[in-house]
């Protein structure tokens, strides 16, 4: 995304510039330092033992967003947005264990399915589920 060196997950997701910006916007990983030179998947082989899940979940969620926001502007020339990407991420989330918890309820007959929230309602419900500030 930055143009800064070869495209590989460990500098898309940790060495990149842009990358640096969001990990610094997650409180759980502001005060982390990852070691020089490590991989991503060791990273989150890391990760995976030492946070907690709810955070790990919205952590791989937030990876998946950047990939999206990476593919946008590789294939659609269009810049990225990682205003509120972490509460995104979450409420993301929270919806994703509202459906699971429903299929869980109601049995593999009629099972729910998550469906992407429209981008107008984003603002609205991360505010109505305390997942950001006003």
């Amino acid at each position: 995304m930055c143009n800064e060196e070869a495209e590989t997950c460990t500098h898309l997701f940790l060495e990149c510039s842009s990358a640096q910006v969001i990990l610094l916007q997650s409180s759980h990983l502001r005060d982390y330092r990852f070691p020089p030179h490590i991989k991503f998947i060791d990273v989150m082989e890391v990760a995976v033992k030492i946070l907690p899940s709810p955070f790990f979940d919205t952590l791989c969620i937030a990876c998946w967003m950047i990939w999206k926001c990476r593919n946008k502007l590789v294939f659609n020339n269009y810049a990225p947005s990682y205003k509120d990407l972490w509460s995104r991420a979450n409420l993301y989330k929270v919806e994703f264990m509202e459906v699971q918890e429903r299929n869980m309820q109601v049995g593999g007959n009629s099972a729910a399915t998550w469906k992407l929230p429209r981008s107008d309602s984003i603002h609205k419900d991360l505010l109505t589920r305390g997942c950001m500030d006003p």
